[in-house]
């Protein structure tokens, strides 16, 4: 499943965006995050999203990565 919701309109010269992502639950057989796009000058939300995920190997890693 995967769901988006879009709350305001990108304007075209939006040249940088900041993406939070998290994972909710790893569970044996499915996965959940969520998603948020923020426009960077006045941190305002403008996208979300969800995404569960089935998870077909038994083997996961998870990377804490930060830019």
């Amino acid at each position: 499943e995967l769901s988006t919701k879009f709350l305001s309109p990108v304007v075209p010269d939006m040249k940088v965006v900041y993406i939070l992502c998290s994972i909710q639950k790893i569970g044996k057989n499915v996965a959940y995050s969520t998603v948020e796009v923020i426009e960077p000058k006045n941190l305002k939300v403008i996208a979300t999203a969800s995404h569960t995920k089935a998870m077909l190997d038994a083997h996961w890693e998870i990377e804490n990565k930060r830019i």
